[in-house]
């Protein structure tokens, strides 16, 4: 027998094993990391596991690492009890320190870790805990004296009362360096003797409450949900690596807000809010300074090694808590019935659209298809415990095909402005047929250019979906034809002027389709992991 590391579980198996033997069921296409004996190293990270009597929690230190290195690894919070605690704060002490207090109140975050004072007296310095965001003035030096944030264990910060004691401050070690370390997709590679398997990452969503989640704390619903929406595979693909961090390029391209501006540290996960790949996923395996370009969704929690291993082309496996809640494109039925797995009341209404005002029978729901979820974001959501679907009769939604490889800046811009870059239905208005010819328009911004790509020739065929790109006046219109056209394309512009990006599955239920209909469309993805967003290569901007 062998003993092995598996995602840090010690494991025993015979010799000469796979990994085929020991991880059956892991996706062929994702790599795993090796990481040969013998050959690694750990160091001290900017985290910390606090014990107490009453419940333990684990911090990372801010970038006021000297204070706060020395803080901590003076061990001078053994022994501390808890001074006070209200809703805003709980506090321990005293201790004393060597800081100037500023005399001012500053807004401190949920998880924030604060180095305070009584009266202003250094001499009576406090550790102080934010349970939830608010204003104060803490004693805290002119930097509002914030050194670290909770990063696991905070339910059992809620519960800390006069009784209890720190009895432990132990630094966090972490793998910092292996020279003999690999990525494979081979299964059938012999597994030797100490080695550590590394399989996947798991990120838990800035925010989320996984002990109580109508606590979730909905400050960065929009970033934390582009971040859940590329991830949603529960795959990441290692577009860049650096010494410091990697980054998947999947979303790159979606503009995402500024929500929650927070150091770069070791294993938190960013979005890029704005450059060259705004959208973007950052994984941080190194310390760098805040950015205003990043705002932050994540902390991983099991895994960060993985991500010290990889390289740029690696796919692997990646988990996200929670996973991402869309019930937008299934049936009513499936809806219903995710909403009741995850512990969310679910209601619903019909939307009033031609031909969908009959009454939704049960027994008959999974003939109806969501098309909205309020609220629309997972954090939202989970943290109000309900969620109320829109559905239209699937009668009425037109399934579709794209077609990324030939077309892919069409698809790209198409999936944009009818929401199917975001869900798996989209919508768009119905502006006219005439005879063999249905025409939609898609409103797309002067500044996003339609060039010409994959025209057609000699003939289009019936069902065939058609952009009419920036040669014609009429750039933005969408089309299709139910009969073969050798002269016009489906958007009725020459073939010069008509990309042809897809094709129309449902033919039958164009029929039904009358002048200003909003036209539901759902696509049926070819390959979940093209990226739907980039149309070419695009530069490297590593930070």
């Amino acid at each position: 027998m062998i003993t092995v590391l598996l995602d840090g579980e010690k494991k025993e198996i015979p010799d000469n094993s796979r990994l085929i033997d020991i991880i059956p069921d892991h996706p062929p296409d994702l790599c795993v990391a090796l990481i040969h004996p013998g050959t690694t190293q750990t160091s001290a990270t900017h985290e910390y596991l606090i014990t107490t009597n009453t419940g333990d929690f684990t911090l990372e230190t801010t970038t006021l690492t000297q204070i706060a290195q020395d803080f901590f690894t003076n061990s001078q919070l053994h022994g501390l009890s808890v001074r006070w605690s209200d809703r805003d704060s709980v506090s321990f002490g005293a201790f004393k320190t060597s800081f100037t207090p500023s005399r001012k109140g500053f807004l401190y975050n949920k998880g924030d870790i604060i180095l305070g004072c009584a009266g202003y007296e250094p001499d009576h310095s406090h550790l102080i805990i934010s349970k939830r965001t608010h204003f104060a003035d803490h004693g805290a030096g002119e930097e509002g004296g914030i050194i670290g944030h909770i990063i696991s264990g905070f339910s059992s910060v809620k519960s800390f009362e006069n009784a209890t004691t720190i009895e432990r401050v132990e630094p966090v070690l972490t793998f910092s360096d292996a020279v003999h370390a690999e990525t494979t997709t081979n299964l059938e590679t012999l597994v030797s003797d100490g080695m550590q398997i590394l399989t996947s990452i798991s990120v838990r969503a800035w925010g989320y409450d996984p002990d109580n989640q109508k606590e979730t704390d909905t400050k960065a619903t929009q970033s934390v949900e582009h971040m859940l929406l590329a991830l949603r595979n529960h795959s990441w693909k290692t577009d860049i690596a650096f010494s410091n961090h990697i980054r998947d390029d999947l979303m790159a391209g979606t503009a995402v807000p500024m929500e929650n501006d927070l150091p770069r540290s070791p294993g938190t996960v960013m979005v890029r809010t704005h450059g060259k790949k705004v959208g973007s996923v950052y994984l941080y395996t190194g310390q760098l300074p805040k950015s205003l370009a990043h705002t932050c969704t994540g902390t991983v929690i099991s895994g960060l090694e993985l991500a010290m291993v990889v390289k740029g082309g690696d796919i692997f496996q990646i988990k996200t808590i929670p996973e991402r809640f869309d019930i937008i494109g299934l049936t009513l039925k499936e809806a219903r019935k995710l909403a009741e797995k995850r512990g969310v009341a679910f209601s619903f209404e019909t939307a009033i659209v031609a031909d969908s005002s009959a009454e939704v029978h049960a027994g008959d729901e999974s003939e109806y298809l969501v098309i909205e979820q309020k609220p629309a974001t997972t954090l939202e959501v989970l943290a109000l415990g309900e969620v109320q679907a829109e559905v239209v009769p699937y009668t009425i939604v037109i399934d579709i095909s794209l077609d990324d490889e030939n077309a892919p800046k069409s698809t790209r811009i198409f999936r944009e402005f009818t929401g199917l870059k975001y869900h798996s239905v989209g919508k768009m208005p119905l502006v006219f047929t005439y005879d063999d010819l249905y025409l939609f328009q898609i409103q797309i911004p002067k500044k996003v250019n339609v060039n010409p790509e994959n025209l057609p020739v000699e003939s289009v065929s019936p069902g065939m979906l058609g952009l009419t790109n920036d040669s014609r006046k009429g750039v933005g219109y969408v089309g299709v034809r139910t009969l073969p056209n050798e002269e016009f394309g489906p958007t009725a512009e020459p073939f010069s002027g008509t990309n042809i990006f897809g094709q129309v599955l449902d033919m039958d239920k164009l029929s039904y389709l009358k002048d200003d209909d909003i036209v539901y469309i759902r696509e049926i993805k070819q390959d979940t992991r093209t990226n739907p967003n980039m149309s070419e290569k695009d530069g490297d901007d590593s930070s």
